[in-house]
């Protein structure tokens, strides 16, 4: 797989493989953007990542429906998105079940504070 700067003209000069075959380049500016470009001249953009040992590939759209900023735009966001493990965000029972309601206590009053303050921010002030 060759890393190149996705440009429109550089997408459209890209050769075809063989019939049957695939080809994948990787973008230099955004980190799992891919294009595959097929046999019958189809080129497709994805994101590609590796996450607790399994490979994850979404397709993003075509290329040229989808400009390389769409494509770009939409990688960042599935890229910060993945990040994130679902496994971090729940609590752990590291000292048992009481750390545990503390914890899930503690998060719920820290939202409602936050909340309460957006509120308070976003209503109009009396005259």
């Amino acid at each position: 797989m060759r890393t190149i700067r996705f440009t429109k003209a550089v997408l459209m000069e890209l050769p075809v493989p063989d019939a049957g075959k695939r080809l994948e380049y990787a973008d230099s500016v955004v980190n799992g953007l891919r294009l595959r470009v097929t046999s019958s001249c189809s080129k497709s953009f994805s994101v590609s990542r590796k996450r607790d040992g399994k490979f994850y590939r979404v397709t993003l759209g075509k290329f040229p429906d989808m400009t390389i900023e769409q494509a770009r735009e939409r990688a960042y966001g599935l890229v910060a998105r993945s990040g994130v493990k679902k496994k971090a965000v729940k609590p752990r029972l590291i000292y048992g079940p009481v750390f545990c309601v503390l914890s899930i206590a503690m998060h719920m009053i820290a939202t409602v504070i936050k909340m309460a303050g957006d509120c308070y921010r976003i209503r109009p002030q009396p005259f």
